[in-house]
């Protein structure tokens, strides 16, 4: 049966956390067995981070499988600020019900599950210990020795060597794992962290020679799998808002887009990563920068930040448009583009730079 003293843990540990709709489903073990379930065990751990708060939930479903054996499951679903991140099948087998052992440790982040099989009525019996850790990396439970462990472990070496297109590819062999079920917001937070070191690593390098950051990052924006773009209706559901980018023309007209979690360092990051594209001067270069610009201006709602992406939109628009003469219609844009930053300049009572003045006008 429930114990009421974990139920009632549970709820005080995570009623922040988990929308109330969902916390009565995961309490449901109909879909686990055919029939009902003997026995139910539920326990909880929460893991702390130093800026989120993370619950996972561990279920337990048992149903009587004949003689003195219960067929057991163990499922896991993983929340973040209140959103489902990752659905996770640890454990399933058929054991005598006095024989599998369970041990939470919460500060650690571990879950040890033992199993003694067979031993009921004379026949041998096995003990085998199987053992998860919490990976605050990656927001899931590995098993020790497993396939996913070793998925993982590759991915962090890459992301430690800065090698961020190998990392996104690696990031879609996760969700192929069997018994790994990925919500569109796990990925969403990778692509978080993916940001910033590519952010990072694009510093670095456009200190050192602007030309070959440009080339560097614009490599990146490319070679980001397209698997790992994600639909406008993927996330319609989500209580959070993202930002949804398409980095080519191509993807804008496919309706085809990376999402981003849509924060204040990441329209930064983001804002940045155009910038140092656009120092280059060439026009693809450019064409991106413009593109990146566009789209978050569109989605910002902070006039203040928006001013910021204007002036670099209009400045990218200005030297594309020198860069190609045959066509008028990128000049009008830029003094489209400056003429909204000056608008927006004038409201928010900021200085508007001099050369925007000076090209805006007709």
């Amino acid at each position: 049966m429930r114990s009421a003293h974990t139920l009632s843990c549970f709820m005080i540990c995570a009623a922040m956390f988990l929308p109330s709709l969902a916390l009565a489903d995961e309490l449901d073990c109909k879909d686990v067995f055919t029939g009902t379930p003997a026995d139910t065990r539920d326990e909880a751990m929460r893991v702390l981070h130093a800026r989120d708060e993370v619950v996972v939930w561990i279920q337990t479903c048992s149903a009587f499988a004949g003689s003195s054996y219960y067929a057991h499951v163990y499922k896991v679903k993983v929340w973040e600020g209140g959103e489902l991140m990752a659905s996770q099948d640890l454990f399933g087998g058929t054991t005598a019900s006095s024989l599998l052992g369970t041990s939470i440790n919460s500060g650690s982040g571990t879950l040890t599950i033992t199993v003694n099989e067979g031993g009921v009525y004379g026949e041998p019996s096995r003990l085998e210990k199987m053992q998860w850790s919490w990976s605050s990396r990656h927001n899931l439970l590995v098993q020790e020795g497993s396939e996913l462990e070793k998925i993982l472990g590759r991915h962090g070496r890459e992301l430690k060597e800065k090698n961020f297109v190998k990392a996104s590819q690696t990031l879609l062999e996760v969700a192929s794992r069997g018994g790994v079920v990925i919500a569109p917001a796990w990925r969403v937070k990778r692509l978080d962290e993916l940001l910033k070191g590519v952010h990072k690593e694009a510093l670095r390098r456009s200190r050192k020679d602007k030309d070959s950051a440009a080339a560097w990052v614009d490599e990146f924006f490319s070679q980001l799998p397209q698997a790992l773009a994600q639909a406008n209706t993927a996330l319609a559901r989500s209580s959070r808002e993202y930002y949804e980018l398409a980095l080519t023309p191509e993807q804008r007209d496919r309706k085809l887009t990376y999402t981003w979690s849509k924060t204040a360092a990441n329209a930064r990051l983001l804002n940045d990563l155009a910038f140092i594209v656009a120092q280059s001067g060439k026009p693809e270069h450019l064409r991106r920068a413009v593109l990146i610009y566009e789209q978050l201006a569109a989605s910002m709602n902070r006039d203040t930040f928006r001013l910021v992406l204007y002036l670099n939109q209009g400045d990218a628009l200005w030297a594309l448009a020198k860069s190609t003469p045959q066509d008028p219609a990128l000049l009008a844009a830029a003094r489209a583009a400056y003429g909204i930053y000056l608008h927006l300049s004038k409201t928010t009572g900021k200085t508007p730079a001099e050369r925007a003045t000076q090209r805006a006008a007709p």
